[in-house]
């Protein structure tokens, strides 16, 4: 696919873009962790070790 000038790009925030911005430059706000992520972070570590564990021993 060409790189066509005249397509329609929008930012993370819904923005139309001009043609020589980047949306990768922009850095993303920080927010603070929601207890469902951080649930499925520790579901997922847990059921690493678990995995590891039943291999090993």
């Amino acid at each position: 696919m060409a790189d066509d000038e005249s397509e329609w790009r929008f930012t993370p925030d819904g923005d139309l873009m001009g043609a020589g911005d980047d949306p990768f430059d922009a850095d993303p706000e920080p927010e603070s962790p929601t207890f469902e992520n951080a649930f499925f972070v520790l579901l997922g570590a847990v059921a690493t070790v678990a995995v590891f564990a039943i291999m090993f021993l």
